[in-house]
Formats: structure tokens, sequence, C-alpha cells
């Protein structure tokens, strides 16, 4: 079973960057996926004054594509009923489909504007 857990606390997010062996900053806020309560990969967020910014999105080696999209979702979901601009540096396209748009270097949207509708996708 897929599912995501918010992780907050620095020290666990220690423990799961050397479980990964990610070298870097164990800052922000994460949204961990579990495949079957085993950890599979996260997203970091963040946080700035007046946005969040989607920081790293990272899987282990064998995820497949249908469930990046799953974890993907589902952290955006998250974000719906809230009110924040969401920002990934750079022109990211993956995100357009999400109704994401480019801007300023940044790729972002307002969280109540997420548009999850369509299907999952299954390639890539």
């Amino acid at each position: 079973m897929l599912t995501l857990k918010l992780v907050t606390d620095k020290n666990e997010i220690s423990n799961l960057y050397k479980d990964f062996s990610i070298e870097d900053n164990a800052n922000g806020v994460h949204f961990l996926f579990l495949d079957d309560e085993k950890p599979v990969g996260f997203v970091r967020f963040i946080l700035k004054d007046n946005y969040a910014l989607i920081d790293k999105i990272y899987y282990v080696d064998g995820v497949e594509e249908g469930d990046k999209d799953f974890f993907l979702r589902s952290t955006l979901f998250k974000f719906q009923d809230a009110s924040i601009l969401l920002k990934l540096e750079g022109d990211q396209k993956d995100f357009y489909k999400f109704g994401f748009v480019y801007e300023d270097g940044y790729t972002q949207i307002w969280s109540p504007n997420i548009n999850l509708h369509g299907g999952c996708s299954s390639h890539n």
C-alpha cells in the first residue's frame, strides 16, 4: 500500500538521509513516500516568508512511474485546502499538468488552483 507520512523532526530526516545515502542538509519539511511502510522516497519543502519551495524530490531506484505520479499527486492534494504559493526553481514542465506555470524563474501555483483531474501517468 502506498502512503505518505509528514516528517518534520530533524533527527528523523537525518536518519532518513543516511538510509538513502544522501549527503545533504536535513532541513525543511518532508513528505515521506512509503510502499508497504518501507520508505521509497520523499519530497522536501523549504518554507520561505511568502511561499513554499519544492526543493527536492527523491525516489529510490525501482519506484515505478505510476507510483511516482501517485506520490506527487498525493503530496499536492495535501495543499489544496491551504492558500500558499508553491514554487520549484526553473522551468519544470512536468508540473504544467497540475496547473503550474513558469514565471520569473520559477514554476509555480497558488495551492487552491492545483488541478489533480485526469488519470495518473503510467509512462514517461
